[in-house]
């Protein structure tokens, strides 16, 4: 027996006697490569002792692999645990950035193809699992988790230059915003734009710095500050 298919139901694979080497597979010597569906919670003691000819093991899932499950296998026996299968390559871009899973395939003598995702757009840690298919010498679907980073765009506030005179109130500031991807606007932001200066109505005349500030999901906020300018009041 070289070939096993598993059901996708299976949870267990156990052996027949917990207190001798008599493993569910016990001595299959013709066994050379064996996948464990992603389902299989645990493998037990023995299960596969004794099959000299097994090379190797593909384990989708995360089961527990009892003591001596794999003894008196192939010297050259490997056991390749899902995430062992796959390097993701870069998993740190920018918001608004063009976000392509960029891998590497571990198992150089299988060929590893990738199937359709769908990514979060929005700047956070994410973590998602992709979908591969192995062929070329095996054929099976594997999930692999990957997890990404979007980090925020940064988005300048510039504060334009304001000026009053002596004893007046502090001017309503303007602004301009720079930063904006996929098109968006000041919708984008989650708040509105505030400022702040130590400039007060009655503030001596000289110059003083204003900055501003706002909240948004995507952005990095950065302000340009301008001077707010207090001259002298007239007086007759």
């Amino acid at each position: 027996m070289k070939y096993i298919k598993f059901p996708e139901s299976l949870t267990k694979i156990n052996n027949i006697n917990s207190v001798t080497s008599d493993g569910a597979f016990y001595r299959c010597i013709s066994l050379t490569s064996i996948v464990i569906p992603k389902n299989v919670t645990y493998i037990g003691k023995y299960t596969f002792y004794s099959c000299n000819n097994l090379k190797e093991v593909f384990i989708l899932g995360s089961p527990t692999v009892a003591y001596d499950a794999f003894t008196n296998c192939h010297s050259a026996l490997e056991v390749y645990h899902a995430e062992d299968m796959i390097t993701f390559d870069k998993n740190i871009i920018n918001y608004g950035d063009t976000h392509n899973v960029s891998y590497t395939n571990n198992l150089k003598a299988y060929t590893a193809t990738l199937h359709d995702y769908k990514l979060e757009t929005d700047a956070g840690t994410h973590t998602t699992n992709l979908m591969f298919t192995y062929s070329d010498g095996v054929n099976f679907d594997v999930e692999i988790p990957y997890t990404y980073t979007i980090n925020k765009a940064p988005l300048t506030i510039k504060v334009n230059d304001a000026e009053k005179v002596y004893g007046d109130e502090n001017p309503q500031f303007t602004y301009s915003v720079s930063g904006f991807v996929n098109n968006e606007d000041e919708n984008a932001l989650s708040s509105d734009v505030s400022f702040t200066t130590t400039a007060e109505k009655g503030s001596k005349v000289g110059t003083y710095p204003v900055s501003a500030s706002a909240t948004a999901k995507n952005y990095e906020i950065l302000s340009n500050d301008g001077t707010l300018t207090v001259t002298k009041a007239p007086i007759t």
